[in-house]
């Protein structure tokens, strides 16, 4: 049975620290850090952020973090363009999936992996092993909703389906699965009336809203 066009809760782990909200520590992958101690298997990048985050918020430093400070922030492009992306799906794309009631065409087992891509992608079979999760790339997302690369290609191009770039590639996060999964439901004339909605969706008040709402996020992700 299809699902309630209810918006669900969405979470996706970002691979560097974020600030937690009440600013006593930080959220790596799906866990919580208590306070802004040093973490020598995060990248520079990810050390320097939580360097800066102790010295903002008062807490103490120890001679590497001072170290790590006394140089600007590491340069991360592909980093930042993930971030964008990321939160792109989160603040925008997902709640037009939800205005356009694509849940509704999705059944149970496609919305369970739609949020656990690698239920079908792999992944974390064995222990230790990475789970395949978003974004992912032309093949996967096709080989997630059951379609064909060829497919794929003709509904982003015709902008039914919401994609980021990442590194100078194309790649697809959540609303995306819940797009292209329903799209296999519609037919031949209810797609062509979803793209012309999307296109006219652009120039409605509530999608500038969204637009908005996005970039104010945006700004907070990237001060953080």
């Amino acid at each position: 049975m299809p699902k309630s066009s209810s918006l669900p809760a969405t979470r996706i782990d970002l691979p560097w620290p974020t600030l937690h909200g009440q600013q006593a520590g930080y959220v790596l992958g799906d866990r919580y850090v208590e306070g802004f101690a040093d973490d020598l298997a995060l990248d520079l990048r990810g050390r320097w952020r939580i360097a800066h985050w102790a010295q903002t918020f008062g807490h103490e430093l120890d001679d590497a973090q001072r170290a790590l400070l006394e140089s600007p922030e590491p340069v991360d492009p592909i980093g930042r363009e993930l971030l964008y992306a990321t939160s792109d799906d989160i603040d925008l794309h997902l709640p037009l999936a939800g205005q356009f009631g694509l849940y509704d065409r999705l059944t149970e087992e496609e919305l369970l992996l739609a949020h656990e891509p690698w239920r079908r992608l792999g992944g974390q079979e064995q222990p230790g092993e990475e789970r395949r999760d978003y974004p992912v790339n032309v093949t996967e997302l096709a080989t997630l909703t059951g379609t064909t690369p060829k497919q794929v290609r003709e509904w982003e191009t015709a902008g039914l389906l919401p994609a980021g770039w990442v590194d100078g590639r194309r790649q697809f996060f959540l609303a995306a699965a819940i797009h292209a999964f329903a799209l296999r439901h519609l037919s031949r004339f209810q797609i062509a009336a979803l793209a012309n909605l999307m296109a006219a969706e652009k120039d409605d008040d509530v999608f500038i809203q969204l637009i908005e709402h996005t970039l104010a996020a945006r700004r907070r992700r990237t001060a953080s």
